[in-house]
């Protein structure tokens, strides 16, 4: 059942006027709509073929998805939209990744057990370049007990899969980010996850505005374009231009993708992977963030800062908490005359280390909130990677 608790703060603010930050050419049309409802219609839209069989929460974006095709049959750019409904989660992402494959714009929908249970798919997508884009609803996986609750335990084990990995703090950045994280997966040919809270976003009520489907043509074009190659190692493979979404099986150009590799053969595959697609991955994530805020008006950017120019303790936070640690920032501020700042994590991978280091370099406590536990670290998984990048910083530092 979708919640309307989670969104007090949100119609609160409406009821009392405050203006909208969107003032681009393509701001959209304002609506209220849960997570999953939200991203199912965007994707409608703008994608060609999902693969369903995801579990709660994310199975309600299924729904979504059957809706929209059986009222509209198409999408903006007059593809027909297809579906195929697999037999378990780890089926919609190997169909997902066939489709891709076949040079069909692809999505599938999952929950954050369905995601710890694919890892394997996902590394194999990623290390044969789909531009494939996955929504992940989380939920915590099962421990002691199974639970419905958000939990962020397959945020990270996704996290070094090979995939960029983005991270919605309410409904309208569940929507850019797929809009982003699309336009970059169709640049870098690298796959990219979408991840949005359960029960704080993904089944949640709230206003947002969708994307028109001018935003699409500008942003985003057909997955039968002809773009210019990116990077020296796509115009080595493809020429000068190539596809959006380039047909890797294609019956008329033959060609063996996933053979059997020997360990050497296989080591210097995976150390190219890296020196020719991964190191260009920043460059295209801020140029998509660029030109999303030039059309929209909305600032989408890996890092967000509240009250940080004083603050004397940082709460670094990811998620639907984001928010929330910005509302208990400005109470403590006004009711306890605490300097509190917040700094909100929204790009995991490629995580902006050294971003947090220049924004945490100077005499403050830092205080890493997550939803998750990990019995056998010392630190859980953000607090590890905060610490690595402030120590590699004063490494730095220290030797110039």
């Amino acid at each position: 059942m979708n919640s309307f608790t989670n969104s007090a703060l949100r119609l609160l603010r409406s009821l009392l006027g405050a203006p909208s930050r969107s003032t681009g050419p393509y701001v959209g049309t304002i609506t209220t709509l849960d997570g999953n409802t939200a991203v199912a219609v965007t994707e409608a839209g703008i994608s060609e073929t999902v693969a369903l069989a995801a579990s709660y929460p994310a199975d309600a974006a299924n729904l979504g998805w059957r809706c929209e095709q059986y009222r509209h049959g198409d999408n903006s750019q007059g593809a027909v939209l297809g579906s195929l409904a697999a037999e378990s989660p780890r089926g919609a992402l190997a169909a997902a990744s066939g489709l891709s494959l076949s040079g069909s714009r692809a999505v599938c929908f999952l929950s954050g057990p369905d995601l710890a249970s694919s890892l394997d798919l996902l590394t194999a997508a990623a290390g044969r370049h789909l531009p494939l884009v996955a929504h992940i609803a989380n939920r915590a996986l099962p421990n002691h007990s199974n639970s419905l609750g958000s939990g962020h335990e397959a945020l990270h084990l996704a996290a070094d899969c090979g995939c960029f990995v983005l991270f919605a703090s309410n409904v309208q950045e569940a929507v850019d980010f797929y809009m982003v994280a699309r336009h970059v997966a169709e640049q870098a040919l690298i796959p990219g996850l979408v991840f949005m809270d359960g029960e704080q976003t993904a089944l949640s009520m709230q206003e947002l505005r969708l994307p028109p489907g001018e935003l699409t043509k500008q942003f985003l074009g057909a997955a039968d374009d002809e773009i210019p190659a990116a990077t020296p190692a796509q115009r080595f493979l493809f020429g000068d231009t190539r596809r959006r979404i380039p047909r890797w099986h294609n019956p008329d150009r033959p060609a063996m993708l996933g053979g059997l590799q020997t360990t050497e053969s296989w080591g210097l595959g995976r150390a190219a992977h890296q020196v020719f697609y991964q190191q260009h991955l920043v460059e295209c994530l801020n140029q998509a963030f660029t030109k999303f805020e030039q059309l929209t008006g909305r600032n989408r950017r890996p890092l967000s800062t509240h009250r940080m120019e004083d603050a004397k303790l940082v709460l670094v936070v990811q998620g639907a908490a984001i928010e929330t640690a910005e509302t208990v920032a400005d109470g403590l501020r006004r009711h306890y005359k605490c300097k509190v700042g917040v700094l909100g994590v929204r790009v995991l991978r490629p995580f902006p280390g050294a971003e947090i280091a220049r924004l945490l370099g100077r005499n403050c406590r830092v205080c890493v909130l997550e939803r998750l536990d990990s019995p056998a670290e010392s630190d859980p998984p953000l607090l590890r990677e905060l610490r690595s990048s402030l120590g590699r910083a004063m490494d730095n530092g220290r030797h110039g």
